[in-house]
Parts: C-alpha cells; structure tokens; sequence
C-alpha cells in the first residue's frame, strides 16, 4: 500500500431509540487518507469495512441508508463538505433488518479525475433511518435515525506509478460497548472489556483514557468528564491471536483527583490496532457514579 492509504475508523456506538423503535450504528467518524483522484474504492473489498446497522426494535424493520451533505456544525475541523453526495454510492441502500439483528451494506466512494482535488479534505454523513416496520408501514410518522460521518483525503500528487491495493482486515469487537460503576475516593474497580480479534492476523491492541472532545462525542446529560489520567489497566497494551479473544481489566485510579460526591462523571476508552498503514480505533463509553 506503500505511503498512500491511510485507514481510521473510529467506533463509537451512535444509537437511537424511540417509542420502542431502535436503529444503532459503528460506522461513524472514519478517517480515510490519500486517496487518488480517478480512483473507485469499495471499503468493504479494500479494508473490511462495510457501513454496518443494528436494528434495535422489537419487529423487522425497512433501513434507509444514504448519503448526506453535513451541516457546519457536524463537520470536523480541517474539513470541507463533500462537493457532491454522487461521489458515495450506498450497494443496499434499503435492509430489511430482523429485530435485534444487524444488516450491512458496501459503500463505495469514488474520487473524480480533477487535479484540483490534489491534498483536499472532505467529510461526508450517512443517513441511517428506520423507514418503515413490518405490519406497521402506514403508521410510522416519526422514525429514528442516526448519523455518521466520513472523512477523507486526497493525495497532493499523483503517484507515477498506481501500486495495487492490499485487502487487509484489522476487525474487532469489543463487549461492552458501555461501562457502568460506582465510584468512591479510593481505588477501585470497574469493570472489563473483552476484545474480539475477527481479523485473519495476530494483532496487538493498545488501550488509554481519551477525552470525548477528542472524537467529537458529545457530554452526556447530566454528566461531567471524568479528568483524564484518573483509569489504569491491568495492562496498556494486549497480543490476541487471530479468531480468538482477551480482556482487559479497568480500575479508577483518583491520583490528583478528588471525587465530589453525587456526581456522575462521563469517560471514553479507546481500544486502537495497527498494522501495515492501517489504524483501527474503537471506544467504550463510561458511566461512572459516585452516590
């Protein structure tokens, strides 16, 4: 792949659920670097990653998958607006998804043959939506929907010679997605996330406190950021061999730090793997409560 592709894909859990109806999403602040101008990328054939939903309803629904423009105040710094939603191509852009199940779909972005692109920036949303369930199609009139978004770059040149493309997988899960604990001033325990290496390689995942600024994820209501340096790791960093699993344990660690009692703070984990020029980041949110 040489210098000339960079993958990111950040993964935190977008989700939305209203009168019983639920629709969730991974596919959401994605980095994609140098790519050419000309070119045509199926993300699912080059990197594994197809845009994934989850149906989080009681009964089968219909999901409308598309292409956005963002608005000024989802784009991401550094970023313009995609020029032209033609440029991303949704393969299904409707599933049929069964309750508490997933659905995916290829997408395809193709960068058109315009020098003037050369070491452009540029985001793009996608549009998940619960268009109609099954047995209900004329009574739905208010559905929800998620929103993620895609940021990619151009390449400032033209490479003389194009290299073929490597498929690489670097997939992985991580359970939960979510963590729950009472905090109190001392140390203390929190929980643990196992990860799921579902790529053909040995990978090694490191993992650290972020701040939720950092992958522009909102504050939770109700909640204020836990200061960063305040969690430690049964260990920074973890080898998992390719199909298998791990854990790491997470404990609070309040060094500098003085827990105000009934505040609920709000933390981000990322979980990160690197392997040739492809990065793969996924996150854990925490609640933490310190009734």
């Amino acid at each position: 792949m040489g210098k000339y592709y960079f993958f990111s894909l950040i993964g935190i859990f977008l989700y939305d659920i209203l009168l019983g109806l639920g629709i969730g999403t991974e596919f959401n602040n994605i980095v994609i670097e140098n790519l050419q101008i000309g070119e045509k990328y199926n993300l699912s054939q080059l990197c594994d990653l197809p845009v994934r939903v989850q149906n989080l309803s009681d009964r089968k629904a219909k999901i409308k998958i598309q292409p956005v423009v963002p608005t000024q105040e989802s784009l991401k710094a550094g970023y313009e607006v995609i020029p032209s939603t033609d440029w991303v191509e949704v393969l299904n852009p409707e599933l049929w998804v069964e309750p508490n199940s997933y659905g995916e779909t290829d997408l395809i972005l193709k960068i058109p043959e315009d020098k003037n692109l050369l070491g452009r920036k540029f985001q793009v949303n996608i549009w998940c939506v619960i268009d109609s369930v099954e047995f209900m199609e004329n009574f739905l009139f208010t559905a929800p929907g998620v929103e993620g978004c895609m940021m990619f770059t151009v390449a400032p040149d033209i490479p003389k010679k194009r290299q073929k493309r490597k498929f690489l997988t670097l997939n992985f899960d991580l359970e939960p997605k979510k963590l729950y604990s009472i905090l109190n001033s001392t140390f203390c325990y929190i929980g643990e996330i196992r990860i799921k290496n579902t790529s053909k390689y040995n990978l090694e995942f490191s993992i650290l406190q972020i701040n939720h600024k950092d992958i522009n994820v909102s504050l939770e209501p109700g909640y204020v950021s836990l200061p960063q340096n305040c969690l430690c790791f049964s260990s920074p960093k973890i080898k998992i061999k390719k199909r298998k699993s791990g854990s790491i344990k997470v404990f609070f660690n309040p060094i500098n730090f003085e827990v105000k009692g009934d505040t609920k703070y709000f933390g981000v984990i990322e979980v990160k793997t690197v392997k040739g020029d492809i990065e793969v980041n996924k996150y854990v949110k925490l609640f933490l409560d310190s009734k």
